[in-house]
């Protein structure tokens, strides 16, 4: 009872520091958060310890591993795409792993989003790169060209790495709602919406025919807006 009456103290002091940071920019002080959290550390612990580990060591499926077949070895068939029913898992089990796993939930949906992030602006500053070129006639045009052309397979390929090797993985796939170790459309489509954009940039760098028949079509509407 002692432990609950300080959590719920340190809850009430962390909802009234974050209401004074969100009217008063100038507050710095992390104090109350970096205690909040270490005592939510503690706690996890003792979930991890008294709960989690004893219903773990009873659990006999996987949603990662693969399961073994009769003769002992591990079967072919990827356990992650089977559905294992929550309604077998004890009530007061399942609040202690959302409470458990929520903060590394957190962590990875925002490296995923940084990763997002970061992919679009290497698009966006390809394609300024590309138009600018396009759009000027920069010396020598044909080595800008090749260099443009590497460019766009290297990041490519390395795009297309990363994303395939995040949709095929069980833990992400889980994440997003998606089969395990298979390349469905989401990926598919993903890929074409990245690439869609610096393939036109490319190409009219490459063909500045391209470049010019674009700009003859759009000459007559801005003069129109004008």
């Amino acid at each position: 009872m002692k432990y609950l009456k300080l959590y719920d103290g340190q809850i009430k002091d962390l909802a009234e520091w974050y209401v004074r940071a969100h009217t008063d920019k100038r507050e710095v002080d992390l104090t109350k958060l970096r205690k909040f959290q270490g005592h939510l550390g503690f706690t996890a612990g003792i979930v991890m310890t008294n709960i989690l580990q004893p219903a773990w060591k009873l659990e006999a499926d996987s949603l990662i591993c693969q399961c073994a077949g009769p003769d002992g070895k591990p079967t072919t068939e990827d356990h992650g795409g089977v559905a294992i029913p929550s309604e077998k898992i004890p009530r007061h089990v399942r609040a202690a792993e959302e409470f458990f796993v929520l903060p590394y939930l957190a962590f990875i949906q925002n490296v995923l989003g940084r990763i997002r992030t970061i992919a679009w602006g290497i698009i966006w500053l390809f394609l300024s790169a590309t138009f600018a070129v396009s759009s000027y006639p920069f010396d020598p045009l044909p080595v800008l060209g090749a260099i443009f052309l590497s460019v766009f397979i290297v990041v490519g390929g390395l795009m297309c790495v990363v994303y395939s090797q995040m949709s095929r993985d069980a833990t992400l796939s889980h994440l997003t709602d998606t089969r395990p170790g298979e390349l469905g459309w989401d990926f598919w489509v993903r890929i074409l919406t990245f690439g869609f954009g610096p393939l036109i940039g490319l190409l009219t760098t490459l063909f500045p025919s391209i470049t010019d028949f674009v700009f003859s079509w759009l000459q007559p509407n801005m003069q129109s807006l004008k």
